[in-house]
């Protein structure tokens, strides 16, 4: 199934010809739905990076998203091209505040930074290095019941759709760069990379990085040594 998104300079016409940004979840920008589940098309189309290592979610969140629309239209408004406003989007979409500090203290503390050459993350997240990579296994936001999708019920892993998503949309993006690593940010990206047969490429066990994540600090010490010998047989 090949799933047809919406023309971004249409929605980026519409959306630059209101007061403020509105509704980013209806129909102009709905790609699918299914059971309890949608799937909206945001500014997040893939742009082909270099990268050594890819940070890889569930989902873009609701925030995530809007964000990022205002961000494209924002530059839309000043003439730049769909390119332009995507790239834009992206780059201020980023993993930011407490998150990206967890990030970088767990890649930093298991080796990662040295093996690109740079002293701590904290170096490639500011300079939107080409050897950073942020995605997600479902590239556009998914909603369950009109809230944030978690990855559960149904099961990332188990359901065909979401499935199927990732791999006309992501599984590309990972096979264009073969010589990189994956961080799989929780379990449920964990489960479905693994069963697509990432295991291998992957720092298996590594914690979603949210402030919110209770069991982050356990789970990291718990996988710490096995995560240091991937990182320490990685050839980027």
């Amino acid at each position: 199934m090949n799933f047809r998104l919406p023309e971004i300079n249409d929605l980026l016409e519409h959306y630059s010809s209101l007061d403020e940004v509105g509704n980013c979840f209806s129909e102009r920008t709905l790609v699918h739905s299914w059971n309890r589940l949608e799937v909206h098309y945001a500014p997040f189309n893939h742009q082909k990076r270099d990268s050594k290592l890819i940070l890889l979610g569930i989902t873009p969140g609701k925030s995530q998203t809007i964000n990022a629309w205002k961000n494209a239209v924002s530059l839309f408004k000043e003439g730049k091209d769909a390119e332009s406003c995507i790239r834009w989007a992206k780059k201020n979409a980023r993993f930011a505040g407490g998150m990206r500090a967890n990030l970088v203290n767990m890649l930093d503390a298991i080796g990662v930074p040295e093996k690109l050459g740079a002293h701590s993350m904290s170096n490639l997240f500011d300079n939107d290095s080409e050897l950073l990579y942020s995605g997600s296994i479902v590239r556009y936001p998914v909603l369950k019941d009109g809230e944030n999708y978690s990855g559960s019920s149904p099961k990332l892993h188990k359901d065909a759709m979401l499935c199927q998503m990732f791999q006309e949309w992501t599984l590309p993006v990972l096979n264009e760069l073969p010589n990189s690593l994956i961080a799989p940010l929780g379990k449920s990206v964990q489960e479905l990379l693994i069963q697509e047969g990432f295991e291998n490429r992957m720092l298996v066990g590594f914690p979603h990085p949210s402030p919110g994540n209770g069991h982050r600090n356990k789970q990291f010490q718990s996988n710490r040594d096995s995560m240091i010998e991937t990182v320490n047989e990685w050839n980027p």
